[in-house]
């Protein structure tokens, strides 16, 4: 798996681009980024206004919200020998959100 490329990499090289030491293309090729990668952050620094990286986040979204999550643990407190199933069920009564086990959050 690759790395990805450091935060002062990323900063020296939109420093230079705003100085005007050179266009895109040859910024990309003496700081060694790709196209494809200076085009990503110029778009997130136009949409946000960052230049730090996007921290991954590896699997699935969990579908629990925090309302979710909050109605579930009230329900185990009123009923704490709930088995896997029974709040599934019971939530899906109230809203069409199947859960899976790893995904679940």
């Amino acid at each position: 798996m690759t790395r990805p490329y450091s935060g002062d990499l990323r900063r020296g090289f939109l420093e230079a681009l705003e100085l005007g030491e050179g266009s895109e293309p040859e910024l990309s090729v003496r700081f060694r980024l790709g196209d494809r990668y200076v085009g990503k952050i110029l778009c997130r620094l136009v949409r946000t206004w960052k230049v730090t990286r996007v921290p991954y986040r590896s699997g699935c979204k969990s579908k629990l919200t925090e309302p979710i999550c909050e109605r579930l643990l009230a329900w185990r407190h009123q009923q704490p020998d709930f088995t896997l199933f029974e709040p599934q069920a019971k939530h899906r009564r109230r809203a069409p959100l199947v859960v899976s086990r790893p995904c679940g959050g």
